[in-house]
Order: structure tokens, then sequence, then C-alpha cells
């Protein structure tokens, strides 16, 4: 397991951008969302896209400080290389698989 960051100075440094680029846009992030309203089937879906600047930061945050954590072989949802088919193969052949959907899980207003 890598060391903890403590501080945001060691996350700019960790992700290699500047500390005062990285706090401005951490005191502003709202503005640096496009809101995106899509039509799917009857159903509205409104997705909140990243600009490009917050984008890379995300990307250097996956890369150089999530992806180094161990997860165990029971995560799948975002590991590189497993999927939902791979958490499936795990209960083949199992006496019991319960599968359920949470309904609205996100707030109409996510």
């Amino acid at each position: 397991m890598p060391p903890p960051i403590l501080s945001l100075q060691a996350l700019a440094w960790k992700i290699k951008v500047p500390l005062a680029r990285l706090q401005k846009i951490a005191g502003n992030v709202d503005k640096h969302y496009d809101e995106l309203r899509l039509l799917k089937g009857d159903k509205l879906r409104v997705l909140h896209v990243p600009h490009d600047e917050l984008k890379d930061i995300q990307r250097r945050i996956c890369k150089h400080v999530l992806e180094p954590i161990s997860l165990g072989d029971e995560v799948h949802g975002g590991v590189r290389g497993r999927s939902t088919l791979t958490n499936a193969e795990r209960h083949l052949g199992k006496p019991c698989v319960v599968c359920l959907d949470v309904k609205s899980f996100f707030p109409p207003d996510y």
C-alpha cells in the first residue's frame, strides 16, 4: 500500500500539477463541468461532464494515486482488466445468486 497523501501540496506533487492551479480548480470545481442532457427513451438523463483540464487532473489522480492501490479479487468496477462479465463469472455454479437493482439510486438533481 502506498503511503497516504496528507495534504493538497503532496497531492499536487504526486500528480505533477502546480499547487496554485489545483487549489484554484478545487475551490471553484462547479465551474469546471458542463451539464449535458440526454433523452434516453422517455427519461431525461443529466450528465455533468468535466472540462478538459479537470478531466486531465482526474486521470492523473487515477493513474498516480488510485491505480497503485491494491484491490482485492472481489472488486471489479472501475478496475482495469475487470468488468461486469468477470464479476459474473465468479458466481457461475453457485447454489444461490441474488441480483438486485436500486431504483432511483441517485437523486433527480444529482
